[in-house]
Protein backbone atom coordinates (compact mmCIF):
# COMPACT_ATOMS: atom_id res chain seq x y z
CA UNK A 1 0.00 0.00 0.00
CA UNK A 2 1.08 3.63 -1.01
CA UNK A 3 1.87 6.08 2.05
CA UNK A 4 0.35 9.03 1.49
CA UNK A 5 3.33 11.18 1.44
CA UNK A 6 3.75 8.78 -2.27
CA UNK A 7 1.27 9.84 -3.77
CA UNK A 8 1.84 11.91 -6.82
CA UNK A 9 0.88 16.03 -5.65
CA UNK A 10 -1.08 17.91 -8.51
CA UNK A 11 -0.86 21.45 -8.90
CA UNK A 12 -4.73 21.65 -9.64
CA UNK A 13 -7.94 19.37 -8.85
CA UNK A 14 -11.30 18.99 -10.33
CA UNK A 15 -14.28 20.10 -8.19
CA UNK A 16 -16.48 17.82 -7.04
CA UNK A 17 -19.58 19.09 -7.94
CA UNK A 18 -20.29 19.57 -11.92
CA UNK A 19 -21.32 22.27 -13.27
CA UNK A 20 -24.33 22.02 -15.92
CA UNK A 21 -23.63 24.26 -18.85
CA UNK A 22 -26.70 26.81 -19.00
CA UNK A 23 -26.10 26.61 -23.07
CA UNK A 24 -26.00 23.44 -24.52
CA UNK A 25 -27.19 21.86 -20.73
CA UNK A 26 -24.12 19.50 -20.85
CA UNK A 27 -22.41 18.73 -17.66
CA UNK A 28 -18.50 19.11 -16.89
CA UNK A 29 -16.42 19.34 -13.52
CA UNK A 30 -14.41 23.12 -13.32
CA UNK A 31 -10.33 22.82 -12.60
CA UNK A 32 -8.95 25.02 -9.52
CA UNK A 33 -5.26 26.00 -8.39
CA UNK A 34 -4.75 24.40 -5.45
CA UNK A 35 -3.70 27.60 -2.91
CA UNK A 36 -1.20 25.59 -0.85
CA UNK A 37 2.16 23.39 -1.04
CA UNK A 38 4.87 25.89 -2.24
CA UNK A 39 2.54 26.06 -5.24
CA UNK A 40 1.69 30.02 -5.32
CA UNK A 41 5.05 32.06 -4.60
CA UNK A 42 4.44 36.02 -4.58
CA UNK A 43 6.56 38.27 -6.55
CA UNK A 44 6.22 41.59 -6.94
CA UNK A 45 3.61 43.79 -8.19
CA UNK A 46 3.99 45.69 -11.61
CA UNK A 47 2.49 49.00 -12.65
CA UNK A 48 -0.47 47.53 -14.21
CA UNK A 49 -1.57 45.78 -10.41
CA UNK A 50 -0.64 42.65 -11.93
CA UNK A 51 1.37 40.35 -9.45
CA UNK A 52 4.22 38.71 -10.71
CA UNK A 53 4.46 35.35 -9.34
CA UNK A 54 7.53 33.33 -9.28
CA UNK A 55 8.38 30.01 -10.64
CA UNK A 56 7.97 27.08 -8.34
CA UNK A 57 10.59 24.37 -7.02
CA UNK A 58 8.13 21.91 -6.99
CA UNK A 59 6.00 22.79 -9.91
CA UNK A 60 7.66 25.27 -11.99
CA UNK A 61 5.55 27.96 -13.76
CA UNK A 62 2.33 28.78 -12.41
CA UNK A 63 -0.70 30.92 -13.85
CA UNK A 64 -3.01 31.80 -11.70
CA UNK A 65 -5.26 33.92 -13.97
CA UNK A 66 -6.06 30.72 -16.42
CA UNK A 67 -7.99 28.79 -14.02
CA UNK A 68 -10.29 31.86 -13.24
CA UNK A 69 -13.42 31.56 -15.91
CA UNK A 70 -15.14 28.31 -16.38
CA UNK A 71 -15.78 27.24 -19.71
CA UNK A 72 -18.10 25.05 -20.91
CA UNK A 73 -15.96 22.38 -23.25
CA UNK A 74 -18.71 21.17 -25.62
CA UNK A 75 -20.10 24.57 -26.38
CA UNK A 76 -17.46 27.42 -25.43
CA UNK A 77 -20.29 29.30 -23.17
CA UNK A 78 -17.66 31.57 -20.75
CA UNK A 79 -17.80 33.63 -18.25
CA UNK A 80 -16.78 34.49 -14.69
CA UNK A 81 -18.18 32.29 -11.87
CA UNK A 82 -20.31 34.48 -10.40
CA UNK A 83 -22.27 34.75 -13.75
CA UNK A 84 -21.77 31.25 -14.87
CA UNK A 85 -25.58 30.38 -14.06
CA UNK A 86 -27.63 33.86 -14.56
CA UNK A 87 -28.36 33.77 -18.09
CA UNK A 88 -31.02 30.71 -17.91
CA UNK A 89 -32.99 33.82 -16.16
CA UNK A 90 -32.94 35.75 -19.41
CA UNK A 91 -33.91 33.59 -22.20
CA UNK A 92 -33.87 36.32 -25.13
CA UNK A 93 -29.87 36.57 -24.14
CA UNK A 94 -29.64 32.65 -23.84
CA UNK A 95 -30.88 32.74 -26.98
CA UNK A 96 -28.40 34.94 -28.56
CA UNK A 97 -25.53 33.07 -26.53
CA UNK A 98 -26.88 29.60 -28.63
CA UNK A 99 -27.22 31.27 -31.97
CA UNK A 100 -23.43 32.85 -31.40
CA UNK A 101 -21.70 29.69 -30.85
CA UNK A 102 -20.18 28.66 -33.74
CA UNK A 103 -18.48 31.96 -34.36
CA UNK A 104 -17.19 31.86 -30.56
CA UNK A 105 -15.64 28.45 -32.05
CA UNK A 106 -14.32 30.08 -35.28
CA UNK A 107 -12.63 33.31 -33.44
CA UNK A 108 -11.10 30.93 -31.02
CA UNK A 109 -9.80 28.15 -33.04
CA UNK A 110 -8.30 31.00 -35.30
CA UNK A 111 -5.53 32.18 -32.64
CA UNK A 112 -5.64 28.29 -31.28
CA UNK A 113 -6.33 25.50 -33.32
CA UNK A 114 -5.85 22.67 -30.92
CA UNK A 115 -7.78 23.83 -27.76
CA UNK A 116 -9.01 20.84 -25.17
CA UNK A 117 -11.44 22.07 -22.15
CA UNK A 118 -11.55 18.55 -20.70
CA UNK A 119 -7.94 18.31 -19.93
CA UNK A 120 -5.50 20.42 -17.60
CA UNK A 121 -5.55 23.92 -18.45
CA UNK A 122 -2.47 25.73 -20.73
CA UNK A 123 -1.97 29.10 -21.24
CA UNK A 124 -3.38 28.65 -24.80
CA UNK A 125 -6.43 27.20 -22.86
CA UNK A 126 -6.41 30.36 -20.55
CA UNK A 127 -6.06 32.77 -22.72
CA UNK A 128 -9.19 31.71 -24.57
CA UNK A 129 -11.14 31.26 -22.10
CA UNK A 130 -10.84 34.91 -21.28
CA UNK A 131 -11.71 35.82 -25.30
CA UNK A 132 -14.56 33.61 -25.28
CA UNK A 133 -15.92 35.33 -22.01
CA UNK A 134 -15.87 38.48 -23.79
CA UNK A 135 -17.78 37.52 -26.85
CA UNK A 136 -20.86 36.13 -24.30
CA UNK A 137 -20.45 39.45 -22.27
CA UNK A 138 -21.18 41.19 -25.25
CA UNK A 139 -24.44 39.99 -25.20
CA UNK A 140 -25.30 40.52 -21.21
CA UNK A 141 -27.44 42.96 -19.63
CA UNK A 142 -26.22 46.28 -18.57
CA UNK A 143 -26.89 45.37 -14.65
CA UNK A 144 -24.48 42.77 -14.80
CA UNK A 145 -21.92 45.86 -15.89
CA UNK A 146 -20.49 43.54 -19.01
CA UNK A 147 -18.72 46.35 -20.09
CA UNK A 148 -15.75 46.39 -16.91
CA UNK A 149 -15.87 42.47 -17.11
CA UNK A 150 -15.26 42.71 -20.64
CA UNK A 151 -11.87 44.93 -19.83
CA UNK A 152 -11.19 42.63 -16.77
CA UNK A 153 -10.79 39.77 -19.80
CA UNK A 154 -9.03 42.15 -21.79
CA UNK A 155 -6.23 42.61 -19.44
CA UNK A 156 -5.42 39.38 -18.35
CA UNK A 157 -5.59 37.94 -21.37
CA UNK A 158 -2.92 40.57 -22.41
CA UNK A 159 -0.94 39.73 -19.53
CA UNK A 160 -1.01 35.54 -20.34
CA UNK A 161 -0.06 36.41 -24.03
CA UNK A 162 2.88 38.32 -22.43
CA UNK A 163 3.65 34.80 -20.56
CA UNK A 164 2.99 33.07 -23.12
CA UNK A 165 5.53 34.84 -25.66
CA UNK A 166 8.03 34.00 -22.98
CA UNK A 167 8.00 30.68 -23.48
CA UNK A 168 7.27 31.20 -27.47
CA UNK A 169 9.40 33.85 -28.04
CA UNK A 170 8.71 33.02 -32.10
CA UNK A 171 5.46 32.75 -32.13
CA UNK A 172 4.64 36.76 -31.64
CA UNK A 173 2.37 36.64 -28.61
CA UNK A 174 3.58 39.74 -27.77
CA UNK A 175 1.52 41.28 -30.88
CA UNK A 176 -1.64 39.90 -29.49
CA UNK A 177 -1.16 41.07 -26.19
CA UNK A 178 -0.98 44.48 -27.58
CA UNK A 179 -4.10 44.14 -28.99
CA UNK A 180 -5.96 42.58 -25.51
CA UNK A 181 -3.86 45.61 -23.83
CA UNK A 182 -5.52 48.20 -26.52
CA UNK A 183 -8.71 47.19 -26.23
CA UNK A 184 -8.39 46.33 -22.53
CA UNK A 185 -7.67 50.27 -22.96
CA UNK A 186 -10.49 51.00 -24.67
CA UNK A 187 -12.68 49.53 -21.92
CA UNK A 188 -11.63 50.38 -18.65
CA UNK A 189 -11.94 54.05 -19.67
CA UNK A 190 -15.43 52.82 -20.89
CA UNK A 191 -16.25 51.34 -17.56
CA UNK A 192 -14.97 54.84 -15.79
CA UNK A 193 -17.45 56.84 -17.76
CA UNK A 194 -20.56 54.20 -17.24
CA UNK A 195 -19.65 54.15 -13.49
CA UNK A 196 -20.11 57.78 -13.32
CA UNK A 197 -23.08 58.25 -15.31
CA UNK A 198 -24.83 55.25 -14.24
CA UNK A 199 -25.17 53.76 -17.61
CA UNK A 200 -23.69 50.49 -16.46
CA UNK A 201 -23.25 50.86 -12.43
CA UNK A 202 -20.73 48.31 -11.15
CA UNK A 203 -21.77 45.81 -8.78
CA UNK A 204 -19.74 46.12 -5.11
CA UNK A 205 -20.10 42.13 -4.45
CA UNK A 206 -17.82 41.60 -7.68
CA UNK A 207 -14.19 40.70 -7.10
CA UNK A 208 -12.82 43.71 -9.37
CA UNK A 209 -9.14 42.37 -9.28
CA UNK A 210 -7.57 43.15 -11.50
CA UNK A 211 -5.23 40.13 -10.76
CA UNK A 212 -6.55 37.46 -8.34
CA UNK A 213 -4.39 38.11 -5.09
CA UNK A 214 -5.96 41.59 -4.50
CA UNK A 215 -9.61 43.44 -4.92
CA UNK A 216 -8.75 47.11 -5.63
CA UNK A 217 -12.27 48.26 -6.20
CA UNK A 218 -12.92 51.32 -7.89
CA UNK A 219 -9.51 52.91 -7.11
CA UNK A 220 -8.00 50.35 -9.24
CA UNK A 221 -10.42 50.90 -12.52
CA UNK A 222 -9.46 54.58 -12.39
CA UNK A 223 -6.15 53.71 -12.13
CA UNK A 224 -6.19 51.56 -14.82
CA UNK A 225 -7.87 53.80 -17.19
CA UNK A 226 -5.17 56.37 -17.06
CA UNK A 227 -2.46 54.39 -16.59
CA UNK A 228 -3.84 52.02 -19.63
CA UNK A 229 -4.61 55.16 -21.87
CA UNK A 230 -0.87 56.64 -20.91
CA UNK A 231 0.98 53.43 -21.99
CA UNK A 232 -1.40 52.34 -25.08
CA UNK A 233 -3.48 55.59 -26.19
CA UNK A 234 -2.74 56.90 -29.56
CA UNK A 235 0.30 58.48 -29.91
CA UNK A 236 -0.23 59.91 -33.61
CA UNK A 237 -2.25 62.78 -33.11
CA UNK A 238 -0.35 65.04 -30.64
CA UNK A 239 -2.84 67.93 -29.38
CA UNK A 240 -5.42 64.89 -28.90
CA UNK A 241 -2.52 63.28 -26.99
CA UNK A 242 -2.23 66.32 -24.97
CA UNK A 243 -6.00 66.61 -24.27
CA UNK A 244 -6.32 62.72 -23.03
CA UNK A 245 -3.50 63.19 -20.83
CA UNK A 246 -4.56 66.64 -19.49
CA UNK A 247 -8.16 64.55 -18.74
CA UNK A 248 -6.95 61.29 -16.71
CA UNK A 249 -4.46 63.06 -15.23
CA UNK A 250 -7.51 65.48 -13.54
CA UNK A 251 -9.38 62.27 -13.34
CA UNK A 252 -6.77 60.99 -11.09
CA UNK A 253 -5.98 63.49 -8.96
CA UNK A 254 -9.95 64.04 -8.55
CA UNK A 255 -10.03 60.60 -6.77
CA UNK A 256 -6.60 60.49 -5.78
CA UNK A 257 -6.21 63.70 -3.82
CA UNK A 258 -5.99 63.28 -0.21
CA UNK A 259 -2.90 61.46 -0.87
CA UNK A 260 -3.82 59.47 2.39
CA UNK A 261 -3.25 55.31 2.76
CA UNK A 262 -5.83 53.28 4.82
CA UNK A 263 -7.42 50.26 4.54
CA UNK A 264 -9.90 51.08 1.44
CA UNK A 265 -7.10 53.09 -0.28
CA UNK A 266 -3.58 50.94 0.60
CA UNK A 267 -0.26 52.96 0.10
CA UNK A 268 0.56 50.66 -2.87
CA UNK A 269 -2.11 51.84 -5.25
CA UNK A 270 -1.27 55.56 -4.00
CA UNK A 271 2.52 54.85 -5.12
CA UNK A 272 1.45 53.92 -7.87
CA UNK A 273 -0.54 56.97 -9.30
CA UNK A 274 1.79 59.01 -7.82
CA UNK A 275 4.30 57.62 -10.13
CA UNK A 276 1.92 58.09 -12.92
CA UNK A 277 0.97 61.67 -12.05
CA UNK A 278 5.17 62.01 -12.60
CA UNK A 279 5.09 60.55 -16.10
CA UNK A 280 1.45 62.24 -16.95
CA UNK A 281 3.06 66.01 -15.39
CA UNK A 282 5.98 65.03 -17.99
CA UNK A 283 4.57 64.34 -21.13
CA UNK A 284 1.92 67.29 -20.56
CA UNK A 285 4.79 69.64 -20.73
CA UNK A 286 6.50 68.20 -23.48
CA UNK A 287 3.57 67.90 -25.77
CA UNK A 288 2.53 71.62 -25.34
CA UNK A 289 5.82 72.37 -26.36
CA UNK A 290 5.39 70.24 -29.17
CA UNK A 291 1.97 71.35 -29.40
CA UNK A 292 2.97 75.10 -29.72
CA UNK A 293 5.89 74.73 -31.89
CA UNK A 294 3.39 73.65 -34.78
Amino acid sequence: MKKKSDKKKRLTFYLKDSLVCPSCQKTFRKEELHQSGGRIISGDLNDELHRNFLPSPKFGSVYPLIYTIPVCPFCLYASFSQDFLIVPKHPKILHEINMQKDVRRKEVERLFPELNFQKERTLKEGIASYLLALFVYDLFPYQLSPVFKQSLCSLRAGWLCKDLHKVYPKENYNYLALFFLHKARYLYIKTVEYEQNKKQPLLPSFFMGPDVDKNYGFDGIVYLAALLEYKYGNKENMKKRLEKIKKIKFMTAKLFGLGKSSKVRPSAILDKVHDLHDYLSKEITELEVSVSDD
